[in-house]
C-alpha cells in the first residue's frame, strides 16, 4: 500500500499575557522654550523599538513619547509646548514561547501625569500596559488517503476538522499627505502649538487579490496667529482609502489592526505665499492577518486483515475562529466641567479614546459582556484670562452585551475598540453633553487538538494474539461501540459484519447481538 499525504499549514495561538510598567523621570525645559506656568494638557504614545524572543521569555524595548501644552511663565498670555521620552526595557515570562514564534505587542497608557517642579523643570509619570501574544505558523503532512494494490486488505476511517489557517500575516504602512486649508475667518498660521490626530470609521474589505482599508482622519489643530493675534484653531475631517495587493479572496476573514504610527502637522504657504495651509503628513500602520477556513479530511485510524499496521501518531493543536463580528454601543453622558478653569466660552475641538477593562463570557446566553470607558478630551476657550485655553478630560463608563455564537469559557476573546462618532454640545453653564458610538470588533478563537497518523509500519501478525481471537463469535453491542471498532477488534471488515447480519446501514444499538467472523490469517 502507498500512503497519500497532504501538506497543511497550521496557525496556533500559544499564549497571551499582560504586564504593567511604571515609568518616572524628570526633564529640563529646553533653552529654546519658554518658562512653564501652567500645564494645559498632555498626552503620549508608545513606540516599540525591539521585541526579542527566547525560550519562555520575551524582551520588549521601547519609549513612551509624551508632549505637553502649557501657559508660559513670562506674564504674557502665550502658549508653548515641549516633548520628552521615557524609555523602558522589560523582560516578560511567556510560557511556551520559543525562537521563531510570531510575537505581537500591543500597548495602552493607563495614566500619564506631568507635574511642574519649577518653571524650568517638570516630572513625568506614567503606567504603561503591554499585552504580548505569541503564535507560530507551521506546515505538516497528514495522511489523506491510501492507494491499495489488489493484494492489500486495508480498512480505514477518516476524520474531518475545520481549521482557521493564516493565509496572510504581515505589516504594512499607508502614507497620507494632505493640505488642510485654514478657514477664511481665521488668521494666518505662524506655529502649530498643539494637535490631535485620530482615526475613526475605519473599515477593511477583502476583494480578489486586494485589501481595501478606508476611514476618516479627525484633526484638531491649535496655532499661533500672525502679529500677536489671538490663538487660532481649526477642526476638520480627512477621508482616506488605500488598496493593497495581497493573496486573498472575498470569502476569507480579515483581522486588521489600523493605528497611527506617526502624524505631523506643519505650516505651508498657499499659492499667494501666505501661511494659510497646514500640511498633514502621517503614516497609518496596518497589522494584517487574514484567515482562510478550510475543512481537512485525514485518516484517523486504519488496520489490515493481512498484517499488523502500527501507526505513529502525533497530537496537533490548531485554531478555529468561532466568531468574528462587529458590535456597536451607544454611549452618552452629561459632563460638568470645572469652574476653577473659568466658564466655557466656546468648544473648538474634542476627541476620544476607547479602552476595554473587562470581558466576561456568558456561554449559556451566547453573549459576552464588555465593560470599559471612553476618555473624552474637550478643548475650549475659557473666560479665565490667566488660562484662556483649557482641555477638560472626562471619563464615560459603558457596559455592552454583544451576542456571539459558538463561544465557550475557554475561548480566547480579542476585542479591538474604536469610536465611530463623537459629538460634544454645550447644554448649560459649563455643562456639555457628550455622545459617542463605540465600535467593538470582536474575534473569538478556540484552541483545539487532534491526533493524526504521521507514518504506518507494516508488521507480521502476532500469531499468539491472533489465535486467541475466535474465528466466529457472538458479540453483544456495548455502549460506545461502532461497527468499525468491532471489525478492527476481530480482524474483519465492516462490510463483512453487515453482510452476515443483514444490516442495511452502520447504525447499531446497545444490547444488539451480532455474529462476527474473523478474516485475519
Amino acid at each position: 500500500m502507498e500512503l497519500i499525504k497532504k501538506s497543511i499549514h497550521m496557525n496556533r495561538l500559544k499564549n497571551r499575557i499582560q504586564a504593567q510598567i511604571t515609568l518616572d523621570d524628570d526633564f529640563i525645559v529646553p533653552d529654546t522654550k519658554s518658562d512653564i506656568s501652567t500645564v494645559i494638557t498632555s498626552e503620549g504614545e508608545v513606540s516599540i523599538d525591539y521585541v526579542g524572543v527566547g525560550d519562555g521569555k520575551v524582551n520588549v524595548r521601547g519609549r513612551l513619547i509624551f508632549r505637553l501644552l502649557y501657559m508660559c511663565g513670562d506674564g504674557e498670555k502665550r502658549l508653548d509646548n515641549m516633548a520628552g521620552e521615557l524609555s523602558f526595557d522589560e523582560n516578560m515570562l511567556l510560557e511556551g514561547v520559543s525562537e521563531g514564534d510570531n510575537v505581537y505587542v500591543k500597548w495602552d497608557i493607563e495614566d500619564l501625569t506631568v507635574g511642574i517642579i519649577n518653571t524650568r523643570k517638570i516630572s513625568a509619570k506614567s503606567v504603561v500596559t503591554l499585552e504580548v501574544t505569541s503564535e507560530n505558523v507551521y506546515s505538516m503532512d497528514v495522511i489523506s488517503d491510501v492507494e491499495k494494490s489488489d493484494k492489500d486488505s486495508v480498512d480505514y476511517i477518516k476524520k474531518n476538522i475545520d481549521v482557521s489557517q493564516i493565509a496572510v500575516s504581515k505589516r504594512d504602512v499607508i502614507r497620507v499627505r494632505k493640505e488642510l486649508e485654514i478657514p477664511s475667518n481665521r488668521g494666518n498660521i505662524q506655529n502649530v502649538l498643539w494637535s490631535t490626530v485620530r482615526l475613526k470609521n475605519t473599515s477593511v474589505k477583502l476583494m480578489e487579490g486586494r485589501l481595501l482599508a478606508s476611514g476618516e482622519i479627525s484633526v484638531v489643530a491649535l496655532y499661533d496667529g500672525e502679529e500677536n493675534s489671538m490663538i487660532q484653531w481649526m477642526e476638520t475631517t480627512v477621508p482616506f482609502s488605500e488598496g493593497l495587493d495581497l493573496s486573498c479572496s472575498e470569502d476569507m476573514i480579515p483581522d486588521v489592526d489600523i493605528s497611527i504610527s506617526s502624524a505631523n502637522l506643519a505650516p505651508k504657504p498657499d499659492i499667494d505665499g501666505e501661511l494659510r495651509l497646514i500640511e498633514l503628513d502621517m503614516s497609518i500602520d496596518l497589522g494584517i492577518k487574514i484567515y482562510r477556513e478550510e475543512s481537512i479530511d485525514f485518516i484517523n485510524d486504519m488496520y489490515s486483515t493481512c498484517c499488523d499496521l502500527v501507526p505513529s501518531t502525533r497530537r496537533i493543536t490548531y485554531n478555529v475562529i468561532q466568531f468574528k463580528n462587529i458590535s456597536k454601543a451607544k454611549v452618552s453622558d452629561r459632563l460638568k466641567l470645572d469652574n476653577e478653569s473659568g466658564n466655557v466660552l466656546q468648544v473648538f475641538g474634542s476627541d476620544g479614546v476607547v479602552k476595554v477593562d473587562d470581558v466576561k463570557i456568558i456561554e449559556a446566553e451566547n453573549k459576552v459582556v464588555v465593560e470599559g470607558v471612553v476618555y473624552v478630551n474637550i478643548m475650549y476657550i475659557s473666560s479665565n484670562d490667566q488660562r484662556p485655553v483649557c482641555v477638560a478630560k472626562q471619563i464615560i463608563p459603558f457596559s455592552h452585551e454583544a451576542l456571539v455564537s459558538g463561544v465557550s469559557g475557554d475561548s480566547m476573546i480579542f476585542i479591538r475598540p474604536s469610536i465611530e462618532q463623537l459629538t460634544t454640545v454645550m447644554v448649560g453653564n459649563n455643562e456639555i453633553e457628550a455622545k459617542a458610538l463605540v465600535v467593538l470588533d470582536i474575534l473569538a478563537i478556540d484552541s483545539c487538538e487532534a491526533d493524526i497518523i504521521e507514518e504506518v509500519k507494516e508488521m507480521p501478525f502476532d500469531m499468539e494474539k491472533l489465535k486467541a481471537i475466535p474465528s466466529m463469535a457472538g458479540y453483544m453491542v456495548k455502549q460506545g461501540d461502532t461497527l468499525w471498532k468491532i471489525a478492527k477488534k476481530y480482524y474483519t471488515t465492516v462490510e463483512n459484519i453487515k453482510n452476515i447480519n443483514e444490516l442495511s446501514g452502520n447504525e447499531i444499538r446497545e444490547g444488539q447481538m451480532l455474529l462476527v467472523v474473523k478474516e485475519g490469517m
